[in-house]
């Protein structure tokens, strides 16, 4: 939830709010990878698949929410 908010508070741009969700999804993508051992380090549970579903939502809100990069004419 810390992470939604933070991302929230953000202004939107790709320099802040999308950075940040972009980080954040990259970390939770390295979290995915199998492990040498054979595990992973996110679980096949409800917890797990809620961790999965809030960066989905954050790489949603990341994109919908940049800005143009041009403002547009009036």
């Amino acid at each position: 939830m810390a992470s939604a908010s933070a991302a929230w508070a953000l202004p939107g741009g790709w320099s802040t709010r999308f950075a940040f969700v972009a980080g954040w999804v990259a970390v939770l993508g390295a979290a995915l990878v199998p492990r040498s051992g054979g595990g992973y380090l996110v679980a096949a549970n409800a917890e797990g698949y809620v961790l999965l579903g809030l960066g989905l939502v954050l790489l949603l809100l990341g994109i919908v929410t940049v800005r143009p990069l041009r403002p547009a004419d009036p």
